[in-house]
């Protein structure tokens, strides 16, 4: 993979591009992702969003005398995922009570409850004021979304967003929360 968006490693991508290297001069060269042989040109092709178990994508070369190389294949599953999570909602936001969007608390500490979905998973969510990263949120099993508490915020209002994150790196922001301490 030309590049591993994920975690370094994991076979996890946001893009499929495969660089063909160790290719002889004037040699041309194939791959095949299970649909048959095609030709490559350059040093690299695009595998389309999908999941490729080891083994599965195929590179040969041929040189100019017509020697047909012996094929490599991908020695990991890999995965290509160029989608966003689907939802990031703020379910809730808690002080000393449950509070609106637009809301205002005298407590300045507030547990953010988000909810996030993905065709594949989501990997972690961040909570944002604004632009200022607050920190990244736990999975709470029992109540089935991702929590944050904030250390202790200003007076004054701010606007709270939960960013989530699937295994590529593809990223969705929640809308606005709003709540004035």
């Amino acid at each position: 993979l030309a590049t591993d968006s994920g975690n370094a490693g994991d076979g996890v991508t946001d893009t499929g591009t495969v660089n063909v290297s160790g290719l002889e001069a004037s040699a041309t060269w194939q791959f095949d992702i299970g649909n048959g042989w095609v030709s490559g040109s350059g040093t690299s092709f695009t595998l389309p969003e999908g999941r490729y178990p080891e083994g599965v994508i195929k590179v040969r070369q041929t040189d100019s005398a017509g020697n047909v190389s012996g094929v490599s294949t991908n020695t990991q599953d890999i995965t290509v995922d160029a989608t966003a999570p689907s939802s990031v909602t703020i379910n809730s936001v808690v002080a000393d009570r449950v509070l609106t969007n637009g809301g205002s608390t005298n407590d300045n500490t507030l547990v953010v409850s988000v909810s996030a979905t993905d065709a594949t998973d989501v990997s972690r969510v961040e909570i944002y004021n604004g632009s200022d990263l607050l920190g990244e949120a736990s999975y709470n099993d029992t109540n089935a979304a991702w929590e944050f508490t904030t250390t202790a915020l200003a007076d004054g209002p701010h606007s709270l967003t939960a960013k989530a994150y699937d295994a590529a790196g593809n990223a969705a922001t929640s809308a606005a929360f709003a709540v004035t301490v």
